[in-house]
């Protein structure tokens, strides 16, 4: 945690503003080496950025910051996911697995090679409150360069080269509301906007 709140937060926000720039009302795809490759549209979302800023009275946030975050366009969601980190609220996964989505709804879950114990337990959760719990409620981009993956999300959500998609509640954001939200993270993402790439396996590409 102490590397992870002794980062230059003024730098996080301006890169994080440059890029909520970059990815309004666009349309964005995503692939990884292990076999991620979804697309998705987030015209007309609005698109948060936690930057750290809790100077004000009345402010709160998280401890570590440093993600943006938004909740896709829910049928313009379809492709593959492969998740290779962690579990919001269960842990850091031992064997990746893929979630097939159509419509951004969950179609299929499966494990990639040796099936992980932690996917039956995320597997439960998607039965509690159905559909939303199978509905993708956001996607985030970690920004934050002290952050390190241990298995716990508030803080594996901000690492740097990271992204993650979460299920149920939106926040807001979206159209899918519920009590729960399950976020899965994603290591070494390329990001294509408009098919520009502006992250190449996990490293940033931005251009000004």
């Amino acid at each position: 945690m102490k590397d992870a709140v002794s980062v230059d937060y003024s730098c996080i926000k301006e890169k994080g503003q440059h890029l909520m720039e970059i990815l309004a009302n666009k349309s964005i795809r995503l692939e990884t080496d292990l076999g991620t490759e979804i697309g998705f549209s987030l015209q007309g979302r609005k698109i948060e950025i936690d930057a750290g800023d809790i100077t004000k009275p009345g402010i709160f946030g998280n401890i570590p910051a440093g993600e943006i975050f938004t909740a896709p366009v829910e049928d313009t969601i379809n492709g593959k996911i492969v998740i290779d980190g962690s579990i919001g609220g269960l842990g850091k996964l031992k064997y990746p697995f893929y979630i097939e989505l159509e419509s951004g709804k969950i179609k299929d879950i499966q494990p990639i090679s040796e099936k992980d114990e932690l996917v039956d337990k995320f597997k439960e959760i998607c039965e509690l409150d159905v559909p939303a719990t199978k509905t993708v409620g956001e996607f985030g981009i970690g920004l934050n360069p002290g952050a390190k993956i241990i298995g716990t999300m508030l803080m594996d959500e901000k690492v740097e080269g990271t992204v993650h998609f979460a299920f149920g509640d939106s926040y807001g954001l979206g159209k899918s509301s519920s009590k729960f939200h399950t976020d899965l993270l994603i290591k070494n993402p390329s990001i294509f906007v408009d098919e520009k790439c502006i992250m190449k396996k996990g490293k940033f590409i931005l251009g000004h």
